[in-house]
């Protein structure tokens, strides 16, 4: 990492308290809810983990050291502010003090957006765009991930869909960083093959994405170096051999360690593009980075060679001897055979032919107005590249504009 220090300057921030081990929750877990004198908990989840038992094995872990506990395990993909409003609403009855959130990306951001609701009257909707300042502090959080890839474990905001208005929205604050973060390997054991892929390559999108970033600096650049390394190496393995608990244990904390660089930098345009994706066609947001990610890095390679030929190397060290745009270069050749390797479609094609012309002017659009990643990426593209790397992403669309 070349960088000039001398004129710079940056604040970083964790006030998350990581407890990382095997079983630790069954340890810790207890033990860190009392010494917070805490008699009642809301448990936030999603009726996947509902379904297999694992919110209930969670529930009972707590209910035996004497704590009261109520549930709310109907969060979906892409937690929609319906499901955090009916969350609060259940912590409020109960008289809750603490939320815990398990699961991957949806149900943890949807326990931070319960948090926010709590302190926060009213439609979240108000506080997510802006129109009034997240006010704090929050109820304490503790989250307890159990994909590979969100991150938001240790970050600043949490990603809520507003489905009337088909449209994501971002709960951003200090106020928002969870308490606690339980990272138990354990946990992503009998996490089936196809969220392996995604939630994995969600997490090396936003290391890239915190790297190579108008708002990126040495320390979110070492982690962000440190996630990749890791993701890169262990990913395959883990895909390959879900069996191989190292493997899985290499990538979870690699996605942490992502959460914390892109914490301090936020993401790009791979998410600017995706998040409509989510919204509009109900897309997994780690399979849609997982999608999108090899043709923004493509565009993306002449804002910053150096850095886009840096991570070329964690790829292939022999790519130290050619010119750094050659570099650059081989990285987008990586990624496309990296996803391949976990089974990652090459676009959206499997979406169908239904998809129109006014689809794509409707996800450049909204992709534009993502505020929270659209300025943070370093080559700024302009409506019409926007649209033509959705044309690239929906070959099956006739379009009018090349």
């Amino acid at each position: 990492m070349n960088v000039n220090l001398i004129n710079q300057q940056f604040s970083t921030f964790f006030p998350t308290v990581l407890k990382y081990g095997r079983n630790i929750i069954e340890t810790s877990l207890t033990e860190t809810i009392k010494d917070m004198n805490i008699k009642k908990v809301l448990l936030v989840s999603d009726k996947g983990l509902k379904q297999v038992g694992v919110v209930e094995k969670i529930k009972n872990i707590l209910v035996e050291q004497g704590l009261d506990v109520s549930v709310y395990a109907e969060v979906e993909p892409n937690p929609s502010l319906q499901a955090v409003h009916e969350a609060r609403d259940m912590y409020l009855q109960n008289n809750c003090q603490l939320i815990i959130g398990l699961g991957g990306g949806s149900s943890i951001d949807a326990a931070k957006g319960v948090a926010v609701g709590v302190v926060n009257p009213g439609n979240l909707n108000n506080y997510g765009r802006g129109m009034q300042p997240i006010q704090g502090p929050l109820p304490p959080t503790i989250i307890i991930p159990t994909t590979a890839g969100t991150g938001s474990e240790v970050t600043n905001v949490a990603v809520i869909t507003d489905e009337e208005a088909k449209r994501k929205f971002v709960l951003a604050s200090p106020y928002v960083i969870p308490t606690y973060a339980f990272i138990d390997p354990t946990m992503t054991f009998t996490l089936p093959q196809p969220h392996i892929a995604a939630t994995g390559i969600d997490a090396l999108v936003h290391a890239i994405e915190s790297y190579v970033n108008n708002k990126s600096q040495p320390v979110s650049d070492a982690l962000a170096i440190g996630a990749m390394k890791m993701i890169i190496e262990y990913l395959p393995q883990s895909y390959a051999d879900p069996t191989n608990e190292e493997a899985k244990a290499q990538v979870l904390l690699g996605s942490t360690i992502a959460g914390m660089a892109f914490a301090m930098t936020g993401t790009a345009l791979v998410h600017s593009l995706s998040h409509p994706m989510t919204s509009h066609f109900h897309v997994p947001h780690g399979l849609a980075n997982a999608i999108i990610l090899p043709k923004v890095i493509e565009f993306n390679l002449i804002s910053d060679y150096r850095k886009y030929a840096e991570v070329s190397y964690l790829f292939n060290s022999k790519y130290r001897e050619l010119s750094l745009k050659e570099a650059a270069n081989k990285l987008v050749e990586e990624l496309k055979a990296f996803t391949k390797s976990v089974d990652i479609p090459e676009d959206f094609s499997y979406l169908g032919d239904h998809i129109t012309q006014e689809d794509l002017n409707r996800l450049t659009k909204d992709a534009l107005n993502d505020k929270g990643t659209y300025p943070n990426n370093k080559r700024k593209a302009t409506e019409l590249e926007v649209y033509k790397l959705y044309c690239c992403l929906f070959p099956q669309v006739k379009k009018v504009l090349v």
